[in-house]
């Protein structure tokens, strides 16, 4: 949920946990890994990105803040 578009590499299909200290949110430990994803899910990405392009999150809520409520 506190997830940039920065956050990810597209092109090595990893997605970077990072510090995030204007949503006050820290990975635990504060370690920052890098985590592979499936092909699969880059490419969804790949496809919302540009419908993306006023909030720098890649899964907002309405007003553009981390959803908390995902099912």
């Amino acid at each position: 949920m506190h997830t940039y578009w920065s956050d990810l590499n597209f092109s090595e299909c990893i997605v970077r946990v990072t510090h995030k200290p204007d949503l006050g949110w820290t990975p635990k430990a504060y370690k920052e890994p890098e985590i592979p994803v499936p092909e699969r899910l880059i490419a969804s990405l790949k496809v919302i990105k540009p419908h993306s392009a006023r909030c720098k999150l890649v899964f907002p809520s309405t007003g553009y803040r981390p959803k908390l409520d995902f099912p």
